[in-house]
Formats: C-alpha cells, sequence, structure tokens
C-alpha cells in the first residue's frame, strides 16, 4: 500500500500557511507602533529650551544713580493734577540752574503715575497740597544730570521723620515768636563725629503744635522737646505752620491714613494701564502708589474674583481677577480679564481706577461684563 503523501503535504502547507500569517500580522503591528510612535514624536512641538540666566546679576537698587538723583526742597507754587506737573520755588538757585528746566529758581517738573504723594508720611492727593507750603522733590535725571520727573512730592514732616531729624528745643523767645533747636548728628559711617545742627524758626500765628492726636498752640512747646517743622511761606517769608514730636507724628500719620482709606472708598485705587491684549481681553495693569498698592494687597483677591474698573471718561468695565505679582519696592502688576469691548478702549499707560468691593459703581453686565471664557482658559491657581 502506497503511502499517503498528499495529505502530509496538505498538513505541512497549513502549518506553513499559519506560520506566515502570524509572522505577518506580527511584522504588521511592529511597524504600526514604530510608525505611530514616530508621527506622535514628529507631531509633539518641541519645548523652547529655557535660557539659563544663573549666570547674570539679580537686579537692585544702582546707587550711582540713587545717590545722583537731586533732593530739592521748594516753597509749592501750584499742583497741576491734570497736567501731572508741580511748580516749585527751589530754595537753592544754583541747583534750579542745574535743572535743565529753568533760569531761575521757580521750575515746573513732570509727574507720573507713579509719582509718590505723601503728607505726614501718609499717602496724599494733590488736594492735600496748597501753594506756599514747603516740599520735597526726589527728582529722576538723565544722564548729563537734566531733571525729568519727580519720584516724589513730600511736605517736610514726610522728610524729617523719615530721616529721624527731630532736633531739641534749645531756647524759645516768646516775645519775638521764635525757637531755636541744636541736634548732634550721629556719626558717619567711618565713625567720625558730625557737626552740631542749629536752627532758629520763627512760627505763624495759627501754628499747631502735635504731641498727641489732637494739637495745642504755640504755649504747649517748652524746651526740650525734641521737635521737627512743616515749614510755609507767609508774606515772603518762611515760618512753622506745624511742630511735632515723635508721637505728634505717630497720631498725625494714622489720621491721615484713615482719610486716605476713605477717599479710596469714594475714588477707587489709582493705577495705569501697562499692557492690553484687545482681541484677547488680557489687561496688566500697575499701581504705583504706596498706600494703594498696599490696599490691594489687603483686599485677598483670589483667581477669578470679580472686580469693577474705570477709565476716563466715566468708562465703567468689569474684570476677572487672575494673579498679582510685586513690581518694585512699592507697586503691584496685577493681571486680569476684562471684554474686548472695554479693551479696545484702553491704552498702555491711561489711568484707571480699581474699586474696592462693595464701593463704587455696580459690576456691568452685557458687552462690558468679564467674558466667558472656556474651560481651557479658566484661571490657574495663583502660586
Amino acid at each position: 500500500m502506497k503511502p499517503s503523501t498528499p495529505k502530509i503535504e496538505s498538513r505541512v502547507s497549513r502549518s506553513l500557511r499559519k506560520a506566515v500569517v502570524r509572522a505577518s500580522l506580527t511584522a504588521l503591528v511592529v511597524w504600526a507602533s514604530i510608525a505611530t510612535a514616530a508621527l506622535g514624536h514628529a507631531a509633539a512641538p518641541k519645548k523652547p529650551k529655557t535660557p539659563d540666566t544663573s549666570g547674570l546679576p539679580k537686579p537692585r537698587l544702582q546707587n550711582d544713580y540713587f545717590f545722583s538723583m537731586p533732593r530739592a526742597p521748594g516753597v509749592l507754587q501750584s499742583f497741576d493734577a491734570e497736567a501731572r506737573s508741580v511748580t516749585v520755588k527751589l530754595d537753592n538757585e544754583r541747583q534750579a540752574a542745574r535743572s535743565g528746566l529753568s533760569d531761575n529758581r521757580v521750575v515746573t517738573v513732570p509727574l507720573r503715575p507713579e509719582t509718590e504723594l505723601t503728607i505726614n508720611g501718609a499717602s496724599a492727593a494733590p488736594e492735600d497740597f496748597y501753594p506756599g507750603l514747603h516740599v520735597m522733590l526726589f527728582v529722576m535725571i538723565d544722564e548729563n544730570h537734566h531733571w525729568l520727573w519727580s519720584r516724589s512730592v513730600s511736605d517736610d514732616i514726610s522728610f524729617e521723620s523719615g530721616h529721624d531729624q527731630f532736633s531739641p528745643v534749645a531756647k524759645i523767645d516768646r516775645a519775638a515768636g521764635t525757637y531755636a533747636t541744636h541736634r548732634i548728628p550721629p556719626p558717619d559711617k567711618q565713625g567720625r563725629a558730625q557737626e552740631p545742627v542749629d536752627r532758629q524758626f520763627s512760627w505763624a500765628p495759627d501754628v499747631k503744635v502735635w504731641k498727641g492726636p489732637t494739637p495745642g498752640g504755640i504755649e504747649t512747646l517748652r524746651e526740650g522737646d525734641e521737635v521737627i517743622e512743616q515749614l510755609a511761606e507767609r508774606d515772603g517769608k518762611l515760618v512753622a505752620v506745624g511742630i511735632m514730636d515723635r508721637a505728634g507724628v505717630k497720631a498725625r500719620h494714622e489720621q491721615l491714613e484713615d482719610v486716605h482709606r476713605q477717599r479710596q472708598d469714594q475714588h477707587g485705587l489709582a493705577a495705569y494701564t501697562t499692557d492690553v491684549q484687545p482681541l484677547s481681553g488680557q489687561l496688566t495693569i500697575t499701581i504705583g502708589g504706596r498706600g494703594d498698592a498696599r490696599r490691594v494687597r489687603e483686599l485677598g483677591l483670589n483667581p477669578g474674583d470679580m472686580i469693577v474698573l474705570t477709565a476716563p471718561g466715566e468708562h465703567v468695565f468689569g474684570a476677572r481677577f487672575r494673579s498679582m505679582e510685586p513690581a518694585g519696592s512699592s507697586r503691584q502688576r496685577v493681571t486680569l480679564d476684562i471684554s474686548a469691548f472695554a479693551a479696545a478702549g484702553l491704552s498702555t499707560g491711561g489711568p484707571l481706577r480699581i474699586w474696592v468691593p462693595h464701593t463704587g459703581p455696580p459690576l456691568p453686565t452685557g458687552k462690558l461684563a468679564p467674558p466667558d471664557l472656556p474651560p481651557s482658559d479658566t484661571p490657574s491657581p495663583q502660586k
């Protein structure tokens, strides 16, 4: 009987075909995996390399510039809040000549939104300054030492209390209406003794002497009191209109800070536009005043909170808070989401007002309300 060769060959053929199919499928899966990985790798965007800035020095106060900035005392002639400028008759005629702004002692110095205004060390407003008040300007300059704008405008009390220039009263001549002070400054950085500072002042008939929250008259001034003075020009002569010891400065400072908070509730916090994206509605603002920057920090805003802003012309619009970070020693930079209809009317550097919650105008609805963001644009938690 002959062997069944065809059957054997048939079984071998089937086994061979199955092996070929399995090998083909395996190869196909491997190829597909490689192709998918390659495509995925090709489609993934390349992450930009983060520049290595570890070797760069951190920004810091540039002492050569800071100590070149003029401290310019003088008598206030006018304060133009709309034009953002002050006109001052400087005490030092040579300082006026170096300013590049005038050939005489009267100079008009520009102001900026971040210019600090202080009375008795407290945040102040333009209406707190009056003609005849003796003030101190702290002026920004260019490379030729020409004056550009004033970083701060403050009264005598702000400057002298900030530099601890309280001086003991050495003598009072009530008949002549004068008193003298004698102060021995602390040694300099090298430990060398400094020359005593002797000054004499006349007082105005309506002078106020502050030794606490309620002022008294000149009869309350005593020899030995350590005081500083606020001067003002009366009939062409500088006279003391305010005399304060340390307790008086502290009490009056607290009173004026309360006044400033009331103004913030009535008029909002002063800010200006740093950057605005009119199509996306992302707005970055800077709050420049020390008192206003402190108040916005105290609000404790969280990402997603709604606030109200106004721009000149009674332009009221809503904003969604996104983040806040310090910008220098006293300023705060805030990022907000606003409607494109509101953003279109803003410009870089333009003044704004942020309203403390539950004060000022209500949150707008409609096209000036904060935009409805899709989930992917929801503000991320503040770091």
